[in-house]
């Protein structure tokens, strides 16, 4: 176990009295974040080493989807703000 990982054990604890049962939770959400994040820069380092054409392509994707996420929260009633 890392320092980080338990000073934050110890913080989430003493300072903001999360209980056992939600530090696991807790603890698991984080892990889970930072796998996604490592996938993440893989992700971005293979796109890296592609040529400019497929980058430009992806980028423009990206995007086309993020603001179609955008319109479906707007469209539920939801409140997406500009990035």
């Amino acid at each position: 176990m890392t320092c980080r990982r338990i000073t934050l054990l110890c913080e989430l604890t003493d300072e903001f009295e999360v209980n056992e049962d939600a530090l696991v939770i807790i603890m698991s959400l984080l892990d889970q974040l930072h796998g996604t994040h490592s996938k993440l820069e893989q992700v971005v380092k293979a796109i890296s080493a592609e040529p400019s054409e497929t980058k430009i392509r992806l980028s423009q994707r990206l995007h086309e989807a993020d603001n179609v996420s955008r319109y479906d929260g707007l469209r539920q009633g939801g409140t997406r703000h500009a990035s």
